[in-house]
């Protein structure tokens, strides 16, 4: 994969020093954004940079996984077998991308964004946007054309 990303892109997959399994262990060293890093989510919510360069970020994360998900998509079938089976995976990606979605636009997630809470939508679309949710999440469970990889923002 990151073989295949532009060389000025914002958006980088970590290099693995080290991968080692023995004895039921895995040792995994690779490299890291540092303990003074934001998550995107964070930076959103400090206001840190400009729109400008939120816009270019989200673009290029996009543009990401839109790679990812056409090599992953491009794999045999044993590889997508082997990948959906990991139930856990599927179910860490549909919570952060549609598991929180309803308490994120109504403001009673923790970690809201004050500019989202802040919209007062109206119960009718919370409604919405909670059968959405729990629609995808259901997809997303039960698919076997694609591999879940989940982006914590």
């Amino acid at each position: 994969m990151a073989r295949s990303l532009p060389q000025d892109s914002l958006i980088s997959v970590p290099e693995v020093h080290l991968h080692d399994s023995k004895e039921n262990v895995d040792v995994l060293i690779m490299d890291d954004c540092g303990e003074n890093a934001l998550t995107l989510k964070q930076y959103l919510i400090e206001g840190v940079g400009t729109t400008d360069t939120v816009q270019k970020v989200c673009a290029e994360l996009g543009n990401f996984l839109h790679r990812l998900h056409v090599q992953v998509s491009q794999q045999d079938e044993e590889f997508r077998s082997l990948m959906n089976c990991n139930t856990q995976a599927k179910q860490l990606s549909a919570w952060a991308t549609y598991g929180r979605l309803k308490s994120t636009l109504d403001g009673t997630d923790s970690e809201s964004v004050p500019v989202i809470a802040d919209l007062g939508i109206a119960e009718s679309d919370l409604k919405v946007a909670e059968e959405v949710s729990r629609a995808t999440t259901d997809k997303m469970m039960c698919s076997t054309e694609t591999v879940c990889f989940t982006c914590l923002l």
